[in-house]
């Protein structure tokens, strides 16, 4: 009958409709299951490039960051505003925002708010024509113009000083800059990530942060938590930082001794994963790639103002370092005081270390700008920079 042919369109259509939907559910699972992992891989790419650790964890804390970055680079335009202390990944979490969305093929400028000199600040960050001022021989482009298309990283925003964080919220209300001397505005197209340590909040109610800037970078907060809040994921840095100074040294990775592991899961970490990482290099040295064990473990640690170093001992209590240096960076340059200049050999011997390793810590504070490098190969020595350089 009519009635009956009416019914079985009726339900014809109810399973196209529904085959249409787990279909489209489909689709959306396996979108979202390639986005992981392309988060996922490009986390990894951060790592190995930057050495972004705050990624690296389990934790729920470590989870939900991870979200959030997903959710900002579906977003290409949003200001974002990373909070967070001292070493805890303030720009991997500007990096991994900017990689892999739609201004992946832009520039990324990572600027230090802090480290401009005053006179310079307007110049850096916008520009100037040539003969602007005195020595302004060439036009130059501002951090503005460079990040055009991709991300301006500001680290340290809350060091700015007030006079140039009205030129920068004039900057981000116009999308435009005014290059020192120029007579016409340029558009720039640049997604604002900015970074502090430093309560924001409280600079605004002392005067010395501007409130409608501050909205304007914080269109959207991410807060990075300190490693002590995190310390499930504390065992999972230790392999990653010990995989990576040993692929560096030349040698496999050691392990770490259940007492030396509990030890470093009941510090407080001041610094954070860059404390971590530091304590990783440093005990890879000393156990000289061998089980890493409570001995080889060298915590600083502040008291009445000043940073002082222990290592400890199976007990867990602090041993307070005496005599000489204890570092091998600080061997180094006390034997180049001593001596003038160093050759990876006798670099070995004084150490007590493989000549891989000899040549890793001569060759990276000649990188950190604390010795100069002469000849090459075999005839390779370094010496201090100055004499009063230390690493």
């Amino acid at each position: 009958s009519k009635q009956l042919e009416e019914q079985a369109q009726q339900l014809s259509q109810k399973n196209r409709d529904l085959e249409e939907e787990m279909e489209r559910r489909e689709r959306l699972t396996n979108e979202r299951d390639e986005l992981a992992d392309r988060l996922s891989h490009l986390t990894q790419l951060e790592v190995e490039r930057h050495g972004v650790a705050g990624f690296i964890g389990r934790s729920p804390a470590v989870q939900e960051v991870l979200e959030e970055i997903e959710l900002l680079r579906q977003s290409h335009a949003v200001s974002v505003l990373v909070a967070g202390e001292s070493g805890t990944g303030k720009e991997g979490i500007a990096r991994a925002i900017h990689f892999g969305g739609s201004r992946t093929k832009g520039p990324f400028v990572a600027v230090n708010c802090a480290a401009i000199p005053s006179n310079l600040a307007e110049s850096s960050f916008f520009g100037h024509m040539r003969g602007s001022f005195t020595g302004a021989h060439d036009a130059h482009k501002g951090y503005f113009e460079q990040a055009d298309g991709g991300t301006l990283f500001l680290d340290e925003v809350g060091d700015l000083p007030l006079e140039l964080q009205a030129k920068l919220l004039r900057t981000l209300e116009t999308a435009s800059v005014m290059p020192v001397g120029g007579t016409q505005e340029k558009a720039v197209d640049v997604r604002i990530v900015s970074a502090t340590h430093r309560d924001l909040t409280a600079l605004i109610l002392q005067d010395r942060f501007r409130e409608d800037l501050y909205f304007r970078l914080a269109g959207f907060s991410v807060t990075l938590p300190p490693l002590r809040d995190r310390r499930e994921d504390i065992a999972m840095l230790v392999d990653h930082f010990l995989q990576e100074f040993s692929k560096e040294m030349g040698g496999e990775s050691p392990g770490m001794s259940r007492e030396a592991l509990s030890l470093l899961e009941d510090h407080e970490f001041p610094g954070n994963v860059r404390e971590l990482k530091n304590l990783m290099e440093y005990a890879l040295i000393k156990s000289q790639g061998a089980l890493i064990r409570s001995e080889h473990l060298r915590f600083i640690e502040f008291s009445g103002g000043e940073m002082q170093a222990n290592e400890r001992g199976l007990s867990g209590g602090p041993a307070k370092v005496e005599g000489g240096p204890q570092l091998p960076e600080e061997r180094i340059v006390a034997y180049l005081r001593e001596n003038g200049s160093i050759s990876n050999t006798e670099c070995r011997n004084l150490l007590s270390v493989d000549l891989q390793r000899a040549s890793y810590l001569l060759k990276k504070l000649n990188t950190d700008g604390v010795l100069a490098k002469h000849g090459e190969r075999r005839w390779t020595r370094y010496s201090l920079l100055s004499a009063t350089s230390t690493p």
